[in-house]
């Protein structure tokens, strides 16, 4: 693979994330997703796990823990279950998610919810400095 070629599939992958987000779809395959971005799926393989060092699994899994934290972090979906926010998110079952999030944060998602919300607690009126 070129530079090129990798520097292509890579621009193309970040554009499909950020706007398709193709990894919602809980079935999602190497071949589906090597289609859309216009190479084949020994390509993307290979880009993959050697310019990104990750299965496409991991890449695909780590794009929706990414997915899911933004949700947590969302006062919106503060009263989601972490199951429905994993599955707005296109995993399919607890324990993958779970593994997966931790793979990805060290932390269980309820842990690192916890810790979010803990960072970014609304201050309250009675908080007010003196003048």
């Amino acid at each position: 693979m070129t530079p090129a070629t990798a520097e292509e599939i890579g621009r193309r992958l970040l554009k499909r994330a950020r706007h398709q987000h193709d990894f919602r779809e809980p079935d999602l395959t190497l071949a589906e997703l090597a289609e859309r971005v216009g190479t084949s799926p020994q390509l993307l393989s290979q880009y993959l796990n050697e310019v990104q060092g990750v299965t496409f699994y991991d890449y695909i899994n780590g794009l929706r823990v990414a997915d899911v934290q933004r949700m947590m972090a969302d006062p919106a979906r503060r009263d989601e279950s972490l199951l429905e926010l994993s599955l707005a998110a296109g995993f399919n079952s607890r324990s993958t998610f779970n593994a997966a999030f931790k793979k990805a944060t060290g932390l269980t998602p309820s842990q690192w919810r916890k810790q979010a919300g803990s960072m970014s607690e609304p201050i309250g009126q009675d908080d007010k400095q003196p003048a």
